[in-house]
């Protein structure tokens, strides 16, 4: 007989987990101290180092409510995600052209 129950993560992988979270949460914490409030999306996507917070990141921060002061709701948060991130991507690419 097959067991029906989804296998549990062990502890020790949450906890990391957790650690993670927490992590990025800091960093943006830390921007927003040294630079002002985020005004925007775009704004949060642009002054935070992409390469450390990914898109899953700024995913599971818009569904937790962490960044509900930036938009209507949630939903609407999730729909500007692409072109924020292509905001980003396009400041990134400049930034370097002028390098």
């Amino acid at each position: 007989m097959t067991n029906s129950r989804p296998r549990r993560r062990p502890r020790s992988y949450n906890h990391l987990l957790g650690v993670i979270r927490c992590f990025f949460a800091w960093m943006i914490v830390q921007e927003r101290l040294a630079n002002g409030a985020f005004e925007s999306l775009v704004a949060l996507c642009r002054r935070v180092d992409s390469r450390k917070v990914t898109r899953r990141v700024y995913e599971a921060l818009i569904r937790s409510g962490a960044l509900d002061r930036l938009g209507e709701n949630r939903a609407s948060l999730m729909q500007q995600l692409p072109e924020a991130l292509k905001s980003r991507a396009s400041s990134i690419a400049s930034t370097q052209a002028v390098m």
